[in-house]
């Protein structure tokens, strides 16, 4: 997973700051989707903000198709998902699913199959509400 661990990065986040909270507590924290990106804070910088970088240095159709897996409700998807997901052929959908594993968007897992972390998930969706809602 190159996504780094929530355990990780709290040692450098939330946790620091409260010294009296236990795991369960962060735990808890980091189970409300709509907080996470929030809670994990490594010093300054947002895991968000790494996301970004990823994410901005797509072209605004791998932009669109990332955002779009964010509201894909599966553990992970293939090829031929990715496809229906964004109504483009399977060739494409496997073409951007490999630029966004290069991206470190999504992950590659056995079969051809690729997973969409949670963190990056809840990233996609704010995305998405951006973009499209905004």
């Amino acid at each position: 997973m190159r996504v780094p661990a929530a355990g990780d990065l709290a040692a450098g986040g939330p946790a620091r700051h409260h010294p009296s909270w236990s795991a369960d507590d962060l735990r808890s924290r980091l189970l409300v989707p709509r907080d996470r990106l929030a809670e994990l804070r490594a010093g300054e910088r947002a895991v968000a903000a790494a996301f970004e970088l990823s994410y901005q240095d797509l072209d605004a159709e791998r932009q669109r198709f990332f955002r779009l897996l964010g509201f894909y409700a599966g553990t992970d998807l293939d090829a031929y998902t990715g496809a229906a997901i964004a109504s483009v052929s399977v060739a494409e959908a496997r073409s951007r699913l490999e630029e966004l594993d290069e991206a470190h968007l999504i992950d590659e897992q056995p079969g051809d199959r690729y997973r969409l972390h949670n963190l990056l998930r809840d990233y996609a969706r704010r995305a998405w509400l951006v973009r499209e809602a905004g």
